[in-house]
């Protein structure tokens, strides 16, 4: 029996004369794309507390890219929290929340979360709506909304192991 591949992740920095834009890929397609004011702000957050765990490694960098490579086992979890962050007033709330799922203090979500990226995913294909500017695989509305739930679904989930760590 073949052994199953696992998937490659990067996320990218690029910096444009429009502003900064991460891009974050499997496989070398287009996941997830992310700009705006905080775009920069959440990248080095991001990428440096992966780095702190061991969870990401730099692939290159020039005067207007940075690509770091992320761990295959830890690549879902990831684009889940750019979709968490996707349109959040305080993305460094959730870097906690994102060293405990990638320090296994919640047992299950890392796979919940891979669950939830297959579904917009899945989600994507059927939206008729097509990104304006950048192609990605997760169409922007369906980030947007994924985002909104996800946030609640991982609060909640937070709350739930904690109280049960409590008794």
């Amino acid at each position: 029996m073949a052994e199953e591949r696992k998937p490659t992740y990067q996320i990218i920095l690029r910096r444009r004369s429009r502003g900064a834009e991460v891009v974050y890929k499997r496989d070398g397609e287009a996941l997830l794309h992310m700009g705006g004011k905080s775009a920069e702000k959440i990248f080095q957050v991001l990428t440096e507390e992966l780095e702190k765990l061991g969870v990401a490694k730099q692939a290159s960098k020039t005067d207007v890219e940075i690509v770091y490579e992320i761990a295959p086992e830890h690549g879902t979890t990831v684009a889940a929290y750019l979709l968490l962050v996707r349109r959040s007033r305080n993305p460094d709330k959730w870097i906690p929340v994102l060293r405990e799922i990638v320090e296994d203090k919640y047992p299950g979500l890392p796979q919940a979360l891979g669950r939830i990226i297959d579904a917009a995913i899945e989600a994507s294909k059927y939206t008729p709506l097509k990104p304006k500017r950048v192609n990605t695989v997760i169409a922007p509305k369906v980030a947007d909304a994924f985002s909104a739930g996800l946030k609640r679904l991982v609060e909640k989930m937070v709350k739930m192991y904690q109280r049960a760590q409590q008794k």
